[in-house]
Protein backbone atom coordinates (compact mmCIF):
# COMPACT_ATOMS: atom_id res chain seq x y z
CA UNK A 1 0.00 0.00 0.00
CA UNK A 2 1.63 3.44 -0.88
CA UNK A 3 -0.46 6.55 0.86
CA UNK A 4 0.56 10.58 0.78
CA UNK A 5 -0.57 12.94 3.55
CA UNK A 6 0.04 16.41 3.61
CA UNK A 7 0.04 18.05 7.02
CA UNK A 8 0.36 21.59 9.03
CA UNK A 9 3.42 21.82 10.76
CA UNK A 10 1.06 21.67 13.92
CA UNK A 11 -0.75 18.36 13.40
CA UNK A 12 3.00 16.90 12.26
CA UNK A 13 3.59 16.19 15.53
CA UNK A 14 0.79 14.33 16.69
CA UNK A 15 1.00 12.37 13.15
CA UNK A 16 4.71 11.23 13.29
CA UNK A 17 3.63 9.57 17.26
CA UNK A 18 0.86 7.48 15.55
CA UNK A 19 3.39 6.61 13.02
CA UNK A 20 5.86 5.48 15.16
CA UNK A 21 3.82 3.26 16.90
CA UNK A 22 2.56 1.70 13.64
CA UNK A 23 5.26 1.56 11.54
CA UNK A 24 8.48 2.40 14.00
CA UNK A 25 11.17 4.92 13.18
CA UNK A 26 10.86 6.56 9.38
CA UNK A 27 13.83 5.66 7.17
CA UNK A 28 14.37 9.18 5.76
CA UNK A 29 13.12 12.58 7.21
CA UNK A 30 14.11 15.44 4.65
CA UNK A 31 13.78 19.68 5.38
CA UNK A 32 13.42 21.70 2.43
CA UNK A 33 13.01 25.76 3.34
CA UNK A 34 9.25 25.28 4.47
CA UNK A 35 8.85 21.60 3.84
CA UNK A 36 9.40 18.47 6.48
CA UNK A 37 9.27 15.23 4.82
CA UNK A 38 9.15 11.58 6.24
CA UNK A 39 9.18 8.09 4.50
CA UNK A 40 7.68 5.24 6.93
CA UNK A 41 8.44 1.76 4.82
CA UNK A 42 6.99 -1.70 5.55
CA UNK A 43 6.92 -4.96 3.98
CA UNK A 44 3.76 -4.04 2.48
CA UNK A 45 3.39 0.10 3.31
CA UNK A 46 4.87 3.12 1.97
CA UNK A 47 4.06 6.44 3.63
CA UNK A 48 4.96 9.58 2.93
CA UNK A 49 4.23 12.46 5.16
CA UNK A 50 4.47 16.32 4.25
CA UNK A 51 4.38 19.07 6.35
CA UNK A 52 4.35 22.83 5.43
CA UNK A 53 6.06 24.86 8.38
CA UNK A 54 4.43 27.88 9.59
CA UNK A 55 6.28 31.65 9.13
CA UNK A 56 7.88 32.18 12.70
CA UNK A 57 7.71 36.10 12.82
CA UNK A 58 7.93 36.38 16.46
CA UNK A 59 11.11 37.28 17.93
CA UNK A 60 13.00 36.47 20.69
CA UNK A 61 11.56 38.35 24.57
CA UNK A 62 14.54 40.07 26.10
CA UNK A 63 14.88 40.90 29.55
CA UNK A 64 17.30 43.21 31.20
CA UNK A 65 19.34 42.22 34.47
CA UNK A 66 18.90 45.54 37.02
CA UNK A 67 17.52 48.16 35.96
CA UNK A 68 16.40 49.49 32.53
CA UNK A 69 17.94 53.05 33.87
CA UNK A 70 21.39 53.22 35.69
CA UNK A 71 23.71 55.96 37.34
CA UNK A 72 27.77 55.16 37.23
CA UNK A 73 30.40 57.09 39.16
CA UNK A 74 32.80 58.29 37.45
CA UNK A 75 36.09 56.50 36.68
CA UNK A 76 34.76 53.39 38.73
CA UNK A 77 34.99 50.21 37.17
CA UNK A 78 31.99 49.08 35.05
CA UNK A 79 30.04 45.74 34.68
CA UNK A 80 27.58 45.30 32.99
CA UNK A 81 24.55 43.69 34.33
CA UNK A 82 23.49 41.62 31.43
CA UNK A 83 20.12 40.11 29.99
CA UNK A 84 18.22 37.25 29.29
CA UNK A 85 16.41 35.94 26.33
CA UNK A 86 14.15 33.60 25.59
CA UNK A 87 12.46 32.30 22.34
CA UNK A 88 8.32 30.77 22.03
CA UNK A 89 9.84 28.03 19.86
CA UNK A 90 13.74 28.17 19.91
CA UNK A 91 13.47 28.59 23.90
CA UNK A 92 16.16 29.82 25.61
CA UNK A 93 18.69 32.42 23.69
CA UNK A 94 22.42 34.46 23.70
CA UNK A 95 22.12 37.59 24.42
CA UNK A 96 25.08 40.03 22.62
CA UNK A 97 26.15 43.71 24.14
CA UNK A 98 27.72 46.69 22.86
CA UNK A 99 28.46 47.48 26.67
CA UNK A 100 32.09 47.37 26.40
CA UNK A 101 32.57 49.45 23.45
CA UNK A 102 29.93 52.05 24.47
CA UNK A 103 30.78 52.60 28.16
CA UNK A 104 33.53 55.08 28.88
CA UNK A 105 33.80 55.48 32.36
CA UNK A 106 36.07 58.31 32.54
CA UNK A 107 33.67 60.89 30.82
CA UNK A 108 30.92 61.87 32.04
CA UNK A 109 27.66 61.74 29.64
CA UNK A 110 24.83 59.53 29.04
CA UNK A 111 25.49 55.95 27.30
CA UNK A 112 23.03 53.81 25.48
CA UNK A 113 23.84 50.18 25.88
CA UNK A 114 22.49 48.01 23.02
CA UNK A 115 21.36 44.29 23.89
CA UNK A 116 20.47 42.05 20.61
CA UNK A 117 19.36 38.62 20.31
CA UNK A 118 17.75 36.37 17.51
CA UNK A 119 16.17 32.95 16.85
CA UNK A 120 16.42 29.84 14.76
CA UNK A 121 14.04 31.81 12.31
CA UNK A 122 16.25 34.66 11.68
CA UNK A 123 13.97 36.89 13.96
CA UNK A 124 15.97 39.94 15.77
CA UNK A 125 15.31 41.35 19.36
CA UNK A 126 16.35 44.79 20.23
CA UNK A 127 16.82 46.18 23.82
CA UNK A 128 18.20 49.05 25.09
CA UNK A 129 19.81 50.54 28.73
CA UNK A 130 21.18 54.15 29.76
CA UNK A 131 23.57 54.60 32.02
CA UNK A 132 24.38 58.21 32.83
CA UNK A 133 28.45 58.10 34.06
CA UNK A 134 28.76 61.01 36.38
CA UNK A 135 30.71 63.42 38.80
CA UNK A 136 29.86 62.64 42.75
CA UNK A 137 30.34 66.72 43.41
CA UNK A 138 27.67 67.55 40.10
CA UNK A 139 25.72 69.12 43.11
CA UNK A 140 28.25 72.01 43.53
CA UNK A 141 28.35 73.02 40.47
CA UNK A 142 26.68 76.43 39.86
CA UNK A 143 27.24 80.37 39.95
CA UNK A 144 28.49 81.62 43.22
CA UNK A 145 29.23 84.98 44.99
CA UNK A 146 32.41 84.66 46.08
CA UNK A 147 33.77 87.51 49.05
CA UNK A 148 37.30 87.30 49.32
CA UNK A 149 40.40 88.45 51.67
CA UNK A 150 43.30 89.05 50.59
CA UNK A 151 46.32 90.97 51.38
CA UNK A 152 44.39 93.36 53.22
CA UNK A 153 41.62 93.92 50.82
CA UNK A 154 37.52 92.47 50.55
CA UNK A 155 36.50 91.82 47.57
CA UNK A 156 33.19 90.78 46.42
CA UNK A 157 32.47 88.87 42.72
CA UNK A 158 30.38 86.24 40.49
CA UNK A 159 32.26 82.80 40.46
CA UNK A 160 31.34 80.20 38.35
CA UNK A 161 32.39 76.33 39.78
CA UNK A 162 32.11 73.51 37.32
CA UNK A 163 32.71 69.56 37.99
CA UNK A 164 35.23 68.09 35.60
CA UNK A 165 33.87 65.58 33.13
CA UNK A 166 37.16 63.46 33.90
CA UNK A 167 38.17 63.50 37.03
CA UNK A 168 35.40 62.42 39.92
CA UNK A 169 35.01 64.62 42.97
CA UNK A 170 37.11 67.67 41.34
CA UNK A 171 35.86 71.07 41.07
CA UNK A 172 37.17 73.87 39.26
CA UNK A 173 36.94 78.05 39.94
CA UNK A 174 36.73 80.45 37.21
CA UNK A 175 38.62 83.36 38.95
CA UNK A 176 40.39 81.83 42.15
CA UNK A 177 40.81 84.92 44.78
CA UNK A 178 39.89 87.20 42.01
CA UNK A 179 42.99 86.51 39.77
CA UNK A 180 42.15 86.79 36.42
CA UNK A 181 42.74 83.14 34.48
CA UNK A 182 43.40 81.50 37.87
CA UNK A 183 41.10 78.59 37.03
CA UNK A 184 42.24 76.77 40.28
CA UNK A 185 40.48 73.08 41.05
CA UNK A 186 40.20 71.63 43.94
CA UNK A 187 39.76 67.96 45.47
CA UNK A 188 36.08 67.29 47.18
CA UNK A 189 36.04 64.38 49.65
CA UNK A 190 32.99 63.95 51.89
CA UNK A 191 32.67 67.64 53.03
CA UNK A 192 36.26 68.57 52.65
CA UNK A 193 38.12 70.66 50.25
CA UNK A 194 41.75 70.64 49.18
CA UNK A 195 43.51 72.65 47.12
CA UNK A 196 46.74 70.85 45.91
CA UNK A 197 49.71 73.20 45.05
CA UNK A 198 49.47 74.30 41.32
CA UNK A 199 50.50 76.88 39.31
CA UNK A 200 48.59 79.51 36.96
CA UNK A 201 49.54 82.12 34.99
CA UNK A 202 47.03 84.97 35.84
CA UNK A 203 46.51 88.46 37.50
CA UNK A 204 46.96 91.49 35.55
CA UNK A 205 50.31 90.72 34.70
CA UNK A 206 49.88 87.39 33.79
CA UNK A 207 52.10 86.06 36.48
CA UNK A 208 52.97 82.64 37.42
CA UNK A 209 51.41 82.21 40.64
CA UNK A 210 51.30 79.00 42.75
CA UNK A 211 48.10 78.82 44.66
CA UNK A 212 47.34 75.80 47.33
CA UNK A 213 44.78 75.71 50.36
CA UNK A 214 42.18 73.60 52.36
CA UNK A 215 38.56 74.64 52.85
CA UNK A 216 35.21 72.91 53.83
CA UNK A 217 31.59 72.62 52.07
CA UNK A 218 28.38 73.38 54.14
CA UNK A 219 25.52 73.34 52.36
CA UNK A 220 25.75 75.43 49.50
CA UNK A 221 28.16 77.37 51.16
CA UNK A 222 32.31 76.68 50.64
CA UNK A 223 34.91 77.92 52.87
CA UNK A 224 38.20 77.35 51.63
CA UNK A 225 41.61 79.56 53.20
CA UNK A 226 44.41 79.77 50.57
CA UNK A 227 47.87 80.63 50.03
CA UNK A 228 48.91 82.51 46.52
CA UNK A 229 53.25 82.29 46.08
CA UNK A 230 54.49 84.54 43.27
CA UNK A 231 58.53 84.25 43.14
CA UNK A 232 59.87 84.32 46.68
CA UNK A 233 56.79 85.79 48.74
CA UNK A 234 53.76 83.89 50.09
CA UNK A 235 50.74 85.76 51.10
CA UNK A 236 47.81 84.03 52.82
CA UNK A 237 43.77 84.77 52.19
CA UNK A 238 40.46 83.14 52.77
CA UNK A 239 37.17 83.21 50.69
CA UNK A 240 33.50 82.58 51.10
CA UNK A 241 31.73 81.17 48.06
CA UNK A 242 27.36 80.97 48.66
CA UNK A 243 25.70 79.30 45.75
CA UNK A 244 22.87 81.75 43.93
Amino acid sequence: MTALFLFSDSDLRKVVYICRKLFGKPIELYTMNKLIILIFVTASTFLLLISCRKDDATPPQITLSGEKSMLHILNAPFTDPGATANDNKDGDRVVTSDADSVINIDSVAVYAISYTASDESGNIATETRTVEVYNESRDVEGAYQATDIFDGDTVVFNEYVSASHNLNNKISFSKFAYFTNATVYAMISGTTVTIPSQSHICGPDSAERTFAGQGSINGNTISVSYTVSLDSATLSGSCVYVKN
